[in-house]
């Protein structure tokens, strides 16, 4: 027989809605500037823009800058948040965010493009 050590007296620390109420608290210090905050949202995203970093090329050296560019586009979206918006709509709105910094990594400075770095 098993004894359940948590009596019931707290919830599930890792479902979906104590998640939703973390990730809620760190959108909204991030916006305020806590650097902390703003990590642990990087963090939670990061399977998401290694993802897509990987989808795009398997180069690694490429893939490492994609996935800074996406970590700089989760901290944008960060900025931008509002409590009214809520970390569902977040979730989708932040996928936009990482995408365009992704695209502009991926093209290049103008200068770059211009002298032809690569």
């Amino acid at each position: 027989m098993k004894i359940a050590l948590n009596m019931g007296t707290q919830r599930d620390s890792t479902g979906a809605a104590a998640q939703d109420r973390q990730l809620e608290r760190d959108l909204l210090a991030a916006a305020q500037g806590d650097w902390s905050a703003r990590q642990n949202v990087v963090k939670a995203f990061r399977p998401l823009i290694a993802s897509l970093a990987e989808k795009r090329t398997r180069d690694p050296r490429k893939v490492a800058e994609l996935i800074q560019a996406g970590t700089d586009g989760v901290g944008q979206a960060a900025k931008k948040y509002k409590a009214e918006m809520g970390p569902h709509k977040f979730r989708v709105a932040v996928v936009d965010y990482i995408e365009q910094s992704m695209d502009k990594a991926a093209k290049g400075s103008w200068l770059s493009r211009l002298f032809g770095k690569s």
